[in-house]
C-alpha cells in the first residue's frame, strides 16, 4: 500500500524530470487506469483457480522487482527510459489488479461472513492512510532525495511485505465444479 503510493508520486516526478511535455507525463501517469480496467474483468476466475495467497505472494515479489528496473537503467536516453517506465507502469498496473482481486478473495475465504465488511473497510482505511503517508513522504523529502531512491524504497517495502506474506497461512485453491472452500453447504 505504502509502496504503491510512493511509486505513483515518484513516477510523476521522474517523468517530469525527463520530459517537459504535459501530454507525455499524462500518458505515462494515466496508462495504468486503462490497463486496470482492461484486466479487472478477467482476473476473478484466475484467482479462484490459482489460490489467492499464492497470487498475493507473487504479485508482491514481482512489484518489488519491477520497481528495481527503472533505477538500474536510469542512464538511458530519454525516449528509451520513458519507454521502459511505460512498460514497467503497465506491468505494475496488471500486477496491482491481480493483487487487489486476490486480497479480496483471501479475506472472503479466511474471515467469517459477518466480519468481511469490517475487514474490507479496515483495508480501505489503511489504503487511504498509506496513500497520504506516501504522498507526504515524497513531497517532504523530494528536495534532498534522488528520484531513483524512491523506487529503491518501493522495492524494499515490497520485499518487506513479501517477508510478512511468508508468515500468513495459505488459502485453499478453488477448482471449477467443486464447492467453494470455506463455505459450508448450510450457509449457501
Amino acid at each position: 500500500m505504502l509502496a504503491a503510493s510512493i511509486y505513483s508520486v515518484a513516477l510523476s516526478f521522474i517523468v517530469q524530470e525527463y520530459v517537459s511535455s504535459p501530454a507525455v507525463n499524462s500518458l505515462v501517469n494515466n496508462i495504468s487506469v486503462a490497463v486496470s480496467v482492461a484486466f479487472a474483468l478477467a482476473i476473478g476466475s484466475f484467482v479462484d483457480q490459482h489460490g489467492a495467497w499464492r497470487i498475493l505472494f507473487f504479485t508482491t515479489l514481482l512489484s518489488g522487482i519491477a520497481c528495481l528496473l527503472p533505477p538500474l537503467i536510469f542512464d538511458l536516453d530519454k525516449a528509451a527510459f520513458i519507454g521502459v517506465l511505460i512498460v514497467v507502469d503497465i506491468v505494475i498496473s496488471i500486477i496491482s489488479e491481480f493483487d487487489n482481486a486476490a486480497r479480496t478473495v483471501y479475506i472472503v475465504r479466511k474471515e467469517n461472513r459477518e466480519a468481511i465488511p469490517l475487514v474490507l473497510q479496515g483495508i480501505s482505511s489503511l489504503n487511504s492512510i498509506a496513500s497520504i503517508v506516501g504522498y507526504l513522504l515524497v513531497f517532504v523529502t523530494l528536495s534532498f532525495v534522488a528520484l531513483p531512491n524512491y523506487l529503491y524504497l518501493c522495492a524494499a517495502l515490497y520485499l518487506l511485505a513479501l517477508l510478512i506474506w511468508l508468515r500468513v497461512p495459505a488459502d485453499q485453491v478453488f477448482h471449477p465444479g467443486s464447492r467453494h472452500p470455506g463455505i459450508s453447504q448450510h450457509r449457501l
